[in-house]
């Protein structure tokens, strides 16, 4: 490491607006974040950049019959939520408001409000006049229930 790394960074309050690039707040205490650290030995990109997600987190799965998508959606309600299929893109929108007192003083505020999409290809092979939708627990499911054409079937074998 070079001489300008601190790895044992001293302990300094800093509150959001106030806290340098690429350090993270952990319990009062700044510290640089592991790629700033890396960074400052082998130079700027030598760690891969990750794509990040800011909408809400899904997973897609599929079978012989169908493919699913669960996406959390903690505290939204079905009025909240809108869903479109445009050719052969999945679109999820959303959009949320947290209402507070008006004299109220927020000492904490980690509950994420305002609008999110996420849209998903999801080719030819789904029937798209039976997706359906569900959002139970703060999980979203799609159901998409594969065309009968596409689905894996098993061909006879004959002593031609």
């Amino acid at each position: 490491m070079n001489a300008n790394t601190n790895v044992n960074a001293t302990n300094h309050a800093c509150t959001t607006s106030n806290c340098a690039p690429g350090v993270v707040r952990f319990s009062g205490t700044a510290l640089p974040t592991f790629s700033d650290m890396v960074a400052s030995v082998f130079g700027p990109g030598a760690l891969p950049r990750h794509e990040v997600h800011t909408g809400a987190p899904m997973t897609i799965w599929t079978d012989p019959t169908k493919g699913v998508l669960e996406m959390d959606l903690p505290g939204f309600s079905m009025d909240q939520v809108e869903i479109t299929l445009e050719r052969d893109v999945l679109t999820i929108r959303g959009s949320r408001t947290l209402s507070r007192p008006e004299n109220a003083e927020v000492l904490r505020d980690e509950r994420p409000e305002g609008t999110f999409e996420r849209q998903v290809r999801v080719g030819d092979t789904f029937d798209s006049e039976r997706i359906s939708a569900a959002l139970k627990d703060g999980v979203l499911t799609v159901t998409m229930p594969r065309k009968p054409e596409t689905q894996p079937r098993k061909i006879t074998l004959s002593n031609a």
